[in-house]
């Protein structure tokens, strides 16, 4: 009905009752990138072995936020926390297949050692690759740990970034890096920074996390570290929706 959405879910887990909350993700997009804004509206539901419907009023949501999205993911998840229906999974650089790369060791490191790629010696190509795994709608969240040397411009790309559908035969959304995203990326005081890449899914496909050298830069690829947030989209962003 008119401002407020109802929510039906089943708990299918046999001779269990739980209490569950409704997580909301805002998703913005600014120049043709997305970022997002996470909500916790602090309701709790008791769950019992059957269908039940939460309702979220209009007038509960941040009214600056609920306005500038472009989209509205709800998700169900468990307090205090809120992490169970986020899905973080970390890949070491190393434990990818390299192709235009080799491993290093650097103290420095998650855990010691990175894919390397050295623009001197070695072509521009895919550093990393995979993993490919299928997701349902909802949204995914990809940060690549790397760190950026040798820098032979300021203006050019250094590597990108993307998030390719296989079955689509293309990139989905990408990030490409120059001189200038090093000084804003963060943590500032370390050697190996977090790059982020946000996409909505709109439907359940396969997806697969790239980094692509150039030959302006040498690129250390310590891990990637995905957070997925499976839900449904209340707000949809159309650009995404529309093309599916």
């Amino acid at each position: 009905s008119r401002g407020e959405y109802r929510l039906t879910v089943v708990n299918s887990v046999k001779k269990r009752s739980t209490s569950a909350g409704v997580g909301i993700v805002f998703l913005f997009e600014t120049n043709n990138k997305y970022h997002y804004e996470l909500f916790k509206p602090g309701k709790v539901f008791h769950l019992t072995q059957d269908e039940h419907e939460f309702i979220i009023k209009q007038e509960e949501l941040p009214r600056t936020k609920f306005e500038n999205a472009v989209g509205m993911l709800f998700f169900l998840d468990y307090p205090p926390t809120f992490e169970t229906s986020t899905h973080p999974l970390l890949y070491e650089g190393e434990s990818f297949l390299p192709k235009v790369g080799t491993n290093k060791i650097d103290p420095s490191a998650s855990n010691q050692k990175v894919l390397f790629f050295d623009s001197r010696q070695r072509s521009p190509g895919f550093l990393s690759y995979g993993p490919v795994i299928p997701y349902a709608q909802g949204l995914i969240i990809a940060d690549f740990k790397i760190a950026l040397s040798q820098l032979k411009s300021r203006l050019r790309p250094l590597c990108t970034l993307d998030i390719y559908s296989p079955g689509d035969q293309k990139s989905i959304q990408k990030r490409v890096l120059k001189a200038s995203d090093i000084k804003k990326a963060k943590p500032r005081n370390e050697k190996y920074k977090s790059y982020q890449v946000v996409f909505p899914i709109p439907v359940t496909r396969k997806l697969e996390f790239r980094i692509q050298t150039s030959k302006w830069a040498d690129v250390s690829f310590d891990y990637l570290n995905l957070t997925y947030y499976q839900g449904i989209w209340v707000k949809r962003p159309e650009t995404i929706f529309d093309g599916k």
